[in-house]
């Protein structure tokens, strides 16, 4: 029987781990330098070196399952964290929106109260309002407009911007249908007001004699249902219909429905 001495056999066993190409495994077979190692043959000898190649394959394949299983679980965290990122993003997004909204009925109320209380002070102009609404319910239109302000003027400008864009358009973070428009013009302008054309008709001073900037609403079987701006002389500033462009036209040739009344937020 051969024997192979353990620097020999050092050899052949960090001969097979080279020839296995593998980076980063670490195999201690210093220990075997001063061993004389038995070996009848030399089958024997293959032998070790195979079962060496095999441990090391081993190695090299837990190796790589726990490396890609270390990359699934990043790529998995940072799954949730993008989610919950978005998740956020959200949230403020909607509180933000909702303050909006809050803030913009806050301040349709406070003028509500204040024309109220204004009211209460001027009995006669109290009395001219109420003759006023109650000509706003059966008026057949408006008649002419007598002036203008800076306030009315920046919200028929508003609106007349948007002329041309598609019912329905995403502008400044409103949805352009009709209350939608009233409401981007009154913004621009530095005013918040309702999304909704029965909403404004109910918070906002009633008018006989509408002026640029003011608001004009239709209902159909006395519910209103429609709103548009009106810029003067007769004429108006609406979104009208699904499929048609926001435009300006005469009061007679915007909608079918009758004109409820005029008012004004401002």
């Amino acid at each position: 029987m051969k024997k192979f001495n353990g620097k020999v056999l050092t050899g052949i066993i960090s001969a097979a781990i080279a020839t296995s190409c593998f980076v980063g495994l670490s195999v201690d077979v210093s220990a075997a330098d001063d061993v004389e190692v038995p070996v009848s043959n030399v089958d024997q000898v293959s032998t070790v070196v195979y079962k060496v190649k095999r441990e090391v394959g081993i190695a090299i394949q837990k190796k790589r399952e726990a490396e890609e299983a270390e990359k699934a679980r990043k790529a998995e965290a940072e799954r949730v964290a993008e989610e919950a990122r978005k998740a956020e993003e959200a949230r403020q997004a909607k509180a933000a929106e909702e303050a909006r909204k809050a803030e913009a009925n806050r301040k349709a109320e406070a003028n509500r109260k204040a024309e109220e209380n204004r009211r209460a002070q001027d009995p006669k102009k109290g009395r001219e309002n109420k003759r006023a609404k109650s000509s706003n319910n059966s008026a057949g239109g408006p008649p002419p407009a007598s002036g203008n302000s800076s306030i009315g003027q920046a919200i028929v400008n508003a609106a007349r911007s948007c002329i041309g864009i598609a019912y329905g358009a995403n502008r400044g973070g409103i949805s352009l249908d009709c209350s939608g428009l009233a409401q981007y013009a009154y913004r621009a302008a530095g005013i918040g007001v309702d999304h909704s054309a029965a909403m404004l008709y109910s918070s906002c001073t009633h008018v006989s004699n509408p002026q640029p900037g003011d608001l004009v609403f239709w209902a159909t079987g006395g519910k209103v249902n429609h709103v548009e701006v009106y810029v003067g002389g007769g004429r108006a500033v609406g979104a009208n219909t699904p499929g048609s462009p926001i435009a300006e036209h005469g009061l007679w040739e915007s909608v079918s429905q009758k004109i409820k009344g005029y008012g004004r937020f401002y």
